[in-house]
């Protein structure tokens, strides 16, 4: 008896080849969908994480007035912390004729910041004098050898070292407010902290923290704001800093949309199994 189904049974499938063949390959293509979705997700979100590793995005940042006295404090936390001293301005910026909101990040006068380098795309880090732009404005305006900086004593022509991207900045977003700004309305540029001290009177001073143990990187959080909060300074942790913020919700829409078109070929095959293959081709009992 199950010589003649199995016979029959081909015989069926044989008929309705093309109806079958459609089937399958709608099979196919949810099988080979999910498999590249999912393999870019993965691909994306560790991208994303070895450069927060590898530059050392801060976990925290806190801002205020005389922030560097918590230094020493910090570095005995959770999370054998590295700790940056720098100082952040929004002053106008000029681009030939266009103007601009630019945020001066001060770096060390010579090497990279021990927390927040930055890769460095084309020309070299900032030397005496001389600012290193970010990417995005660097690429938007076609930046040349320099850049106009408002300062208090008025417009100054800034030499351009040149160009690199940050992991704060991988977004240029100005801040959780203003996520969606462009290059036309907000750049920022990397500064020595000698030039950098004179392109503004009343910068904010931070203190960029990083746990180079990943594991205690909560724990570290913690313990900064439980330090810096008493003292009326300002704490922003990496989960609220604007750029990974973006970043981290387009990269779960993708995870969302790897998993979701997939389930969507796979949901069509077996409908179509139902509808596009005729009774007959399924084995009746006895």
């Amino acid at each position: 008896m199950s010589s003649v189904l199995t016979r029959k049974l081909r015989r069926d499938l044989w008929r309705h080849r093309g109806q079958f063949a459609a089937v399958v390959l709608v099979l196919a293509i949810g099988v080979a969908v999910f498999i590249a979705a999912s393999d870019a997700y993965r691909n994306l979100r560790d991208s994303f994480d070895q450069a927060y590793t590898s530059q050392r995005l801060p976990d925290v940042v806190v801002t205020g007035p005389r922030v560097g006295r918590l230094a020493s404090d910090v570095r005995g936390l959770s999370g054998n912390p590295v700790v940056q001293t720098r100082t952040q301005a929004d002053i106008g910026g000029r681009v030939a004729d266009h103007t601009l909101l630019t945020r001066v990040v001060s770096v060390p006068d010579s090497g990279q910041p021990d927390v927040a380098a930055i890769a460095v795309r084309s020309g070299g880090l900032p030397g005496r004098g001389e600012v290193l732009v970010e990417q995005h404005l660097a690429d938007h305006f076609l930046l040349g050898d320099t850049i106009d900086l408002q300062t208090p004593q008025g417009w100054r022509t800034v030499t351009v070292s040149g160009t690199g991207l940050s992991t704060e900045y991988f977004w240029p977003a100005r801040s959780q407010q203003e996520i969606m700004t462009t290059a036309e309305q907000f750049g920022v540029v990397f500064a020595p902290a000698r030039l950098a001290r004179t392109l503004s009177n009343a910068p904010d001073h931070q203190l960029a923290v990083f746990a180079r143990d990943r594991e205690g990187a909560s724990a570290l959080v913690s313990e900064v704001r439980e330090l810096a909060t008493p003292a009326g300074l300002v704490v922003t942790t990496r989960e609220d800093q604007p750029s990974y913020t973006a970043l981290d919700q387009d990269v779960r829409a993708f995870g969302d949309f790897a998993r979701f078109l997939p389930a969507l070929f796979l949901i069509a095959g077996t409908v179509g199994a139902f509808i596009l293959l005729p009774a007959s081709c399924m084995p009746s009992g006895p």
